[in-house]
């Protein structure tokens, strides 16, 4: 099996590619079409996520046939995310609740729906009544149109419209054109349950979402908490809670549900991002930044709920700020250390010019393979966390991070719809947990504190607080890396049976140390850029085996173990650096003894974009994806040498650093 998955490596093929966004602002021509596919399949993208921007949308429809047939001949897949005007309906516009002082203004396009008495004092809300009483104040709580165009998704005929208007036809038509080419569809449902309490702004509504509201446990003291300040802080928080229950549970209802039910049943997957109904999808994504903590949740949550549904990944879609390939990277990094497996690339200052052509692939490549290392596999998680919006527990996991502990998050969803709970065991389909870790402000439902009990009660352990690591006191890492420092991130994968380590340096200085575990087999370092597989050696130690490594800044270094053959034993022959010469410009020269045993790299702190590197005039290499070191030495010469790095403020500290083999 370890043969296949060398192969495997690779090339892990097309359905492991990065999904950049397509967008179509105006109608592509056909032959300017086929040429930008061209280029992206030729350095390594398989999969491109189409975005249209003021098409018709009989246009966006027959540009998605060309493209469709154009995919199916390159052996390419396309996502078509939904266009906007598809889930617009001016009969049925999204909508907002807003309270109304009886005895003031109305704006004409809202409808009356409750009237309620409110009592406040001071400023703040201390009492509701449902008749008129002494004191209280007559307010009603209106619906009508938020402004956005948006059709109401929580209406109940939303998924059925959207499917019978573009859906069904444009499925038709694609799958025509390109068979099986088009993979699937794309639903954005960024912020649906991010709901700010303001008595201006009001919050989302349909007409008779209250019915949802009173199942959640809400009450129109709740609801009118939303609008007012009220004087119990609880009782705020409890409202947003019991919005948050009623609009995702008439979200999944009226649009996803039928989406998914209609794409199963077409042979297409449901890609999308939903706070709602995430665990609807076939291929669930999250937004983020690659930068923070709340970035590397989102990503983590994608991945796990993916993982408890058996299905090959999650993903992420990059955005923010525009950065330097470098911060891009290091900031894929952490992603594909919470389990990424599908990378829908945002806004970064490369590879938008073909003179950027060469060095394309060697960056899809990199995606490709890290994409494929997370997918469809176990990371042996020694803990559950729950999760639901709101609740991500980032700083309560981030001390699990630090130790090295593996964890999944499950949501209430999982709970309810797909685990078993059996003899203190949480089952999801092929993850056992025994331990389910709570945020101390997570709000447990009667339901989920019956699912709770019943785990309990077969032995299962519950902590619910912030100290999570102290929870999980003597319960050791399978994996760890030794170096007394603590900047790298290690993490364990099985892909097919094989054994895989992925190590990741989030500091700035190499990492000298010892990779630990007890896992059995002939060790290999897979190189996740060039595609590369070279043998390790490895000696005994408590643990079991150990690699001695050195793991560079912002590197990611993949180590996959053979189980079926024995492990090559031996101390590690790194060769000792000899020299360090520090090059700036003007001044790009330094002296060389050359010998048999002797070897030379160039060297970079920093890179903000593709450099290209000549040595004594000739051409040595492109700096692109770190570390950023080439090998220079078949271009020196005895005594002194001169290099050249262009364009020269494309980089920072570089330097020659010289080693001497017979010193390792």
């Amino acid at each position: 099996m370890f043969d296949i998955v060398r192969e495997i490596w690779k090339d892990p093929g097309s359905a492991w590619s990065c999904m950049p966004v397509w967008l179509w602002d105006a109608e592509p021509e056909k032959e300017e079409m086929i040429r930008q596919m061209d280029f992206l399949h030729r350095h390594g993208v398989g999969t491109l996520l189409i975005r249209e921007e003021g098409l018709s949308e009989e246009a966006f429809l027959a540009a998605g046939e060309a493209a469709a047939e154009a995919a199916a001949k390159r052996r390419m897949m396309l996502v078509f995310s939904v266009p906007d005007g598809a889930v617009r309906d001016p009969e049925k516009p999204a909508c907002r609740m807003h309270a109304r002082f009886a005895d003031g203004e109305m704006p004409g396009d809202e409808t009356p729906l409750y009237r309620i008495w409110v009592k406040r004092e001071k400023g703040l809300l201390a009492g509701v009544a449902l008749e008129e009483k002494e004191g209280y104040e007559c307010v009603l709580l209106t619906a009508g149109p938020d402004g956005s165009g948006c059709s109401d998704r929580m209406d109940q005929d939303c998924g059925d419209r959207l499917i019978r208007g573009f859906l069904s036809p444009a499925g038709v038509r694609f799958a025509e054109a390109g068979g099986t080419a088009v993979a699937g569809f794309f639903i954005d449902g960024s912020g649906e349950l991010s709901f700010t309490p303001d008595q201006g702004e009001g919050i989302p509504w349909t007409g008779d979402l209250i019915e949802e509201f009173f199942e959640a446990g809400g009450d129109f003291d709740d609801l009118a908490a939303l609008f007012f300040e009220p004087k119990e802080k609880k009782r705020r928080r409890d409202g947003l809670h019991y919005l948050r229950q009623a609009a995702a549970s008439r979200l999944r209802r009226a649009f996803y549900e039928p989406l998914g039910k209609w794409c199963a049943g077409n042979g297409f997957a449901l890609y999308g991002i939903s706070d709602a109904a995430q665990d609807l999808l076939d291929v669930p994504v999250r937004r983020c930044g690659a930068g923070t903590a709340e970035d590397a949740a989102a990503v983590k949550l994608a991945a796990d709920t993916a993982r408890h549904r058996g299905l090959p990944r999650g993903g992420v879609i990059l955005s923010g700020k525009e950065t330097t390939l470098d911060e891009t990277m290091r900031g894929l990094e952490k992603l594909f250390a919470g389990g990424a497996g599908l990378v829908i690339p945002g806004t970064v200052s490369y590879g938008k010019k073909e003179k950027d052509a060469p060095s394309f692939a060697p960056l899809t490549g990199y995606l490709k393979r890290m994409s494929w290392l997370n997918g469809v596999g176990s990371n042996h998680p020694v803990a559950a966390v729950l999760w639901e919006p709101g609740h991500p527990a980032i700083p309560s996991v981030a001390a699990l991070d630090t130790a090295g502990l593996p964890y999944n998050y499950v949501t209430p969803a999982d709970l309810f719809a797909r685990a078993r709970i059996l003899d203190g065991t949480i089952c999801l389909d092929r993850y056992r947990y025994d331990r389910l870790l709570i945020d101390g402000t997570f709000r447990l439902s009667k339901e989920l504190e019956e699912i709770l009990e019943a785990f309990r009660s077969g032995g299962g352990r519950v902590y619910r607080g912030s100290d999570f690591i102290g929870h999980l006191t003597g319960v050791r890492p399978s994996v760890r890396f030794e170096d007394g420092e603590g900047d790298v991130r290690v993490s364990r994968h099985t892909k097919a049976g094989c054994p895989f380590f992925l190590l990741i340096n989030e500091g700035e200085e190499d990492r000298h140390g010892s990779l630990l575990f007890g896992d059995s087999g002939a060790a290999f370092r897979f190189d996740p850029v060039t595609g590369s597989i070279e043998p390790v050696r490895c000696r005994m130690a408590e643990e079991g085996f150990a690699c001695d490594l050195t793991v560079r800044p912002g590197e990611t270094v993949v180590i996959g173990l053979d189980p079926d053959a024995l492990p090559l034993l031996g101390e590690s022959t790194e060769p000792v650096i000899a020299e360090i010469a520090a090059l700036s410009p003007p001044r790009m020269t330094f002296s060389f003894r050359s010998g048999p045993s002797r070897s030379a790299r160039l060297r970079l702190r920093t890179l903000s974009g593709p450099a290209d590197v000549t040595v004594n005039g000739q051409k040595a290499g492109r700096f692109l994806l770190r570390p950023f070191e080439i090998d220079v030495t078949p271009f020196l010469l005895e005594g002194e040498n001169t290099v050249e790095i262009l364009p020269e403020n494309a980089f920072s500290g570089a330097e020659i650093r010289i080693y001497d083999e017979t010193q390792s």
